[in-house]
């Protein structure tokens, strides 16, 4: 179960994509590496990122190449340290996502990965 805590890793995490990209329709959260459980993101999340894509929506059942899939969050330390996978999975690189850890003064810092 998604916390606010999920929510804030995923809000610095989406902010960034929605930035440098902002061909994203809608957005949905994925329970699993695997991108089979997924379920839409929170109202609250959702509200925050309509600054960035004022036309953002949660994701129906009909998927297209332009949804934003955020998730799973995996707390490594709590309030402190996680992860944050997003994005389809590519059999050449994996799945991308973000560490991030707070740094001084409670900032959070993010360090992108690929997983494999």
């Amino acid at each position: 179960m998604r916390n606010r805590a999920d929510d804030n890793a995923l809000l610095r995490v989406a902010r960034l994509l929605l930035q440098t990209d902002s061909d994203f329709s809608c957005v949905l959260y994925v329970e699993d590496d695997n991108l089979l459980k997924t379920r839409p993101v929170s109202e609250w999340l959702l509200r925050r990122l309509r600054r960035y894509q004022p036309r953002l929506v949660n994701c129906g059942d009909d998927l297209s190449q332009s949804e934003l899939l955020l998730g799973p969050v995996r707390w490594l330390r709590p309030s402190r340290e996680a992860t944050v996978s997003f994005g389809r999975i590519s059999p050449m690189t994996g799945r991308a996502g973000y560490n991030l850890h707070r740094g001084f003064l409670w900032r959070w810092h993010l360090t992108p990965f690929v997983r494999e």
